[in-house]
């Protein structure tokens, strides 16, 4: 999230979209935010997915979440 822009949906899409299974339960995601709002908004998904079974935590440098994630800077991987 970190070349963010602008964020064009609402809290209530967030919300919406942390019902859906995007991932397999219990597997580590991270979510990198490069700014307040987007930080915010990614909590925001991160604690609402939590009552689906998904652990996903937001942090505010790559290295962080490389390290949360266990990976190393040869097997980490960004979309």
């Amino acid at each position: 999230m970190t070349e963010l822009t602008e964020i064009l949906i609402t809290p209530g899409t967030v919300r919406q979209a942390s019902r859906d299974q995007f991932f397999a339960p219990g597997v580590r995601r991270a979510l990198v935010a490069g700014d307040d709002v987007s930080f915010g908004m990614a909590r925001m998904y991160a604690i609402a997915s939590e009552s689906q079974g998904q652990t996903i935590q937001v942090f505010r440098q790559l290295e962080g979440a490389k390290a949360w994630l266990g990976v190393s800077e040869t097997s980490a991987r960004t979309i």
